[in-house]
Parts: structure tokens; C-alpha cells; sequence
């Protein structure tokens, strides 16, 4: 298991909660659903979870081009790491950094969805 120094899944519920509104994951109208944050409570500590002890198992490289997306104003993930996905692929990377924090799809749907749909058009084309 990796060495993850706060494991955010080992946390009781409400601090689980704080932590991640804290860092700008969720939305005001999900938190003034009470079952809706009961549900959405249950699976965000299984995704930590997985995250948290995610095992990386090397293999070959893919041979297809990678696309990565980052938030300049991620707190958790800087470029420099995300252009380690380099050495997963033979084919090269795009690295795509959007003025957004961690939470991208949260922040900048949109921006994101007309970055995927310019990147589809350019592998349309070739």
C-alpha cells in the first residue's frame, strides 16, 4: 500500500465532509441534501479508499496519444507530475492546464468539455 500520510477515508464522517468541502470538492446544493450526502458520503470514502491504496503495477506503455488535464490552481497536483504520464505511452502527451483547482469538472465544466471536444476533432482529422 502506498504511503499516504492523511488517509482521508480513515476519517470520521463529518470530518470526511469538512476536509473535502475545505478543499472546494462539493457542491453547495449536494451539501443542503441531507440523503442526498448520506449517499454521496459512502461513496466518496470508497473512492478515497481506492485512491488511497491504490498499488501502481507497471506495464507496457501505451501506443496511443495520453491527454492530460490539470487545474493551475490545484493545490494536490502539480504540472511537473502530471507530465509523468509521459512514460506511460509511446505516443506522446498533451498536457492541458486550465485555470481551475483540483476539482476540474467542478470548476470548469465547460472548459474542460470544449477541450475534449477539440481534442476529439484533431484525432477526427488525422
Amino acid at each position: 500500500m502506498r504511503n499516504v500520510r492523511d488517509p482521508l477515508h480513515l476519517l470520521p464522517r463529518d470530518e470526511l465532509l469538512a476536509r473535502v468541502v475545505g478543499y472546494g470538492g462539493m457542491a453547495p446544493q449536494v451539501l443542503a441534501d441531507p440523503d442526498l450526502m448520506k449517499m454521496v458520503a459512502r461513496v466518496m470514502r470508497a473512492d478515497y479508499r481506492v485512491v488511497e491504496r491504490l498499488q501502481y503495477s507497471p506495464g507496457p506503455p501505451l501506443t496511443t496519444p495520453i491527454a492530460v488535464l490539470g487545474g493551475r490552481q490545484d493545490q494536490f497536483i502539480s504540472e511537473q507530475a502530471l507530465r509523468a504520464w509521459a512514460a506511460e505511452t509511446t505516443a506522446g502527451i498533451s498536457v492541458h492546464m486550465l485555470d481551475a483547482p483540483h476539482y476540474l469538472l467542478q470548476h470548469a465544466a465547460a472548459l474542460v468539455a470544449d477541450l475534449i471536444g477539440e481534442l476529439l476533432d484533431v484525432e477526427a482529422q488525422a
